[in-house]
């Protein structure tokens, strides 16, 4: 189309069930091209997934996937190809995107609820590192109350260390041990 007025006005004359099956017809067609990169299942910030071809496109992935139907199968795409796209974004040093995009996957039922708070976790990391502390913080009070409502001591003691540099974390020289309430500043 010569003009996104034209464009839009021919996607909005589709039938909301024919657009989801031209949706889906393009996730799979990209994914027959590049492959499917398999949903991690570590998730941290010492763990990243290998770099797959389908990271460039990932955000245009799951936007297909998402307009693909309501069906648990594209749920599941949604999410990985979020978090794929997060992590290129983090990886591209984007940290505004993967901040966003890592904050729409960690909201998908798709993953279970121990690597949602991780997925937030990286968010929060994200948001730390360009500057947005009051987001970041909103996030880091969600995360600690996902964390003790599922009595998540790992991801507490991460929530808690969260805003610290990575060369100071305690877990980063093997510690694995106990939560414990760092010191606050009065």
């Amino acid at each position: 189309f010569t003009h996104t007025l034209l464009r839009d006005a021919a996607y909005q004359l589709q039938l909301p069930a024919d657009r989801a099956r031209l949706h889906a017809l393009a996730l799979s067609s990209f994914e027959a091209w590049l492959g499917v990169p398999a949903l991690p299942e570590i998730i941290d910030g010492e763990h990243t997934p290998e770099p797959h071809p389908a990271d460039v496109f990932a955000a245009e992935l799951a936007a297909h996937a998402a307009a693909g139907g309501d069906n648990p199968e594209a749920e599941q795409r949604t999410a990985l190809y979020l978090f794929r796209a997060a992590t290129f974004a983090r990886r591209h040093d984007d940290t505004v995107l993967a901040a966003g995009l890592y904050l729409r996957a960690s909201s998908c039922a798709a993953f279970n609820p121990a690597i949602q708070r991780r997925i937030r976790l990286l968010a929060v990391n994200e948001l730390t590192l360009c500057g947005k502390l009051e987001e970041a913080k909103e996030q880091i009070a969600i995360l600690c109350a996902q964390a003790q409502d599922a009595q998540d001591i790992e991801s507490e003691v991460h929530t808690e260390y969260a805003p610290v540099p990575t060369f100071l974390r305690p877990w980063t020289y093997g510690y694995r041990g106990r939560a414990h309430k760092p010191a606050r500043a009065a």
